[in-house]
């Protein structure tokens, strides 16, 4: 009888077949066979199953950190695994738990009062402020501790008191009849000071005043009372800031005001008077609604005009040089004055009728007055004619007895000079001829001779050019009796 064994070994957590039977655990089983000889042969099967290898750890850190565990970073808590070949061929398991400790954050809150001085973390502290410090907690970790400080303000409140001159204030429990400032220091909820101040202000009592004008005749009413004539009325109230008040009241009554004006107008003359045109006499009266006082203000114009000034005068006087003559003015009245123009030809420059002394063209001029001021003016041309006068003698006797011994040309400040003089016989020869002869001049001018010899008595021609002052030549021809 053939009898065989053998082992067999699977890991845990594995299911085994044997001999049709399916195994979980160890066991051993046995299955008979007819051997080759016929004989019964017995196989026998140690069936082990391995246990699987298990290990684990826990591990530490910080929150914030990150680990790598089988090869990954971590950040947070958890299990991880990982699953190795084992030396018994079976699986082997190693299994990592990972906790994360808190940063452990405190926090304090500190209050102080102004102007005093902390210390946090061993520096001095004068002002609000958060400050924190890093220590290392029993996890290894880091753990922060932060102060917020807080200064309390100190607390200053003030009000105004105001009363009246006379009155008694109580401040602070203490009696107070002036102005002044008081304060009072108290601990406030903070447990820092609070003050407290109050000013305090005594009014005085308002005296005001005013006057109010109206026009006579009017009659007012104040509080019930009528009143039409000057007087004062004291009324008493509570002023602005509540003391009393006392106003004294001025009524005054005053008259229209009457402006007058007298003018006076000269013909052809106005004046505006307000909105008219006031060319007429008479008296004129407007009425000026008042703007700054309590009455209208009337204005009264009386107005007078002039007669108009009449005269005849003609528009040119003609005359002739060194022929004396007069203005024919004619006026209208006697009360009338005359002015002439300055000129040297009149006699007389207020004369109604002055003398002229005609010498050369000229425009007079004259302005007629009346008594209030009026005046008219008027112009005239004197118109003067220039008359040459000289004097060219009809006979001379040039024998010698110095009178009339030569015949020569007398002449006025019109002729400037003899151009030229001939002198003919009855049969037109020339006897004499001379250019250039002065005036008035009675060694001039022809002396009777003709060729150095006494001409014969009896009568000749002459021909006189005279020039005239201006310019002019003027032809002088007639006979001459030669007497001897």
């Amino acid at each position: 009888i053939i009898n065989t064994n053998e082992t067999l070994t699977y890991c845990a957590g594995m299911t085994a077949n044997i001999f049709g039977i399916n195994i979980t655990a160890d066991t051993m089983l046995s299955q008979t066979y007819t051997g080759f000889n016929n004989c019964d042969s017995t196989h026998l099967i140690q069936a082990v199953f391995l246990e699987n290898p298990s290990t684990s750890e826990t591990l530490a850190a910080c929150l914030g950190d990150t680990i790598i565990i089988f090869g990954n970073p971590v950040a947070n808590n958890g299990t991880l695994s990982e699953t190795y070949l084992a030396a018994n061929g079976c699986d082997s398991t190693h299994q990592v738990t990972i906790s994360f400790s808190n940063t452990i954050a405190t926090n304090e809150n500190i209050t102080a009062c102004d102007g005093e001085i902390i210390s946090v973390f061993g520096n001095p502290i004068s002002q609000d402020t958060t400050d924190y410090q890093t220590f290392t907690s029993i996890s290894g970790c880091d753990s922060t501790h932060t102060i917020s400080v807080i200064f309390n303000t100190i607390i200053n409140t003030s009000e105004t008191v105001e009363a009246c001159d006379g009155e008694t204030l109580s401040i602070f429990g203490n009696p107070v009849t002036q102005n002044g400032i008081f304060t009072e220091t108290y601990n406030s909820a903070l447990n820092c000071d609070s003050t407290h101040r109050i000013d305090v202000i005594f009014n005085n009592i308002i005296h005001t005043s005013a006057t109010q004008t109206y026009c006579a005749g009017e009659t007012i009413e104040i509080n019930g009372m009528e009143i039409s004539t000057d007087q004062e009325i004291t009324l008493l109230g509570t002023g602005f800031n509540g003391c009393d008040s006392i106003h004294l009241l001025s009524i005054e009554f005053v008259e229209e005001h009457v402006i007058s004006e007298v003018i006076h107008l000269c013909p052809d003359e106005f004046v505006l008077f307000f909105e008219d045109t006031i060319r007429f006499a008479g008296n004129y009266t407007n009425l000026m609604p008042a703007t700054t006082g309590p009455c209208d203000t009337i204005f009264e114009l009386a107005v007078t005009v002039s007669n108009p000034i009449e005269w005849s005068l003609p528009d040119t006087i003609f005359s002739t040089n060194g022929v004396s003559t007069y203005l024919p003015l004619q006026l209208s009245s006697n009360e009338l004055t005359v002015n002439w123009n300055d000129s040297e030809q009149l006699n007389c420059l207020d004369c109604i009728q002055p003398g002229i002394d005609p010498q050369y063209d000229e425009l007079l001029e004259l302005t007629i007055s009346d008594s209030t001021g009026c005046s008219s003016t008027d112009q005239v041309f004197l118109q003067v004619a220039q008359a040459v006068a000289y004097y060219i003698p009809n006979a001379f006797s040039p024998n010698g007895d110095q009178i009339n011994d030569r015949f020569f040309v007398s002449a006025n400040s019109k002729v400037q000079a003899i151009r030229k003089m001939e002198i003919f016989n009855r049969w037109g020869g020339t006897i004499y001829q001379a250019t250039n002869l002065p005036l008035n001049d009675s060694t001039s001018g022809w002396d009777g001779n003709f060729r150095g010899q006494p001409a014969s008595s009896g009568v000749y021609v002459y021909m006189v050019e005279l020039i005239l002052a201006d310019g002019t030549i003027v032809l002088a021809s007639g006979d001459l009796t030669l007497i001897r």
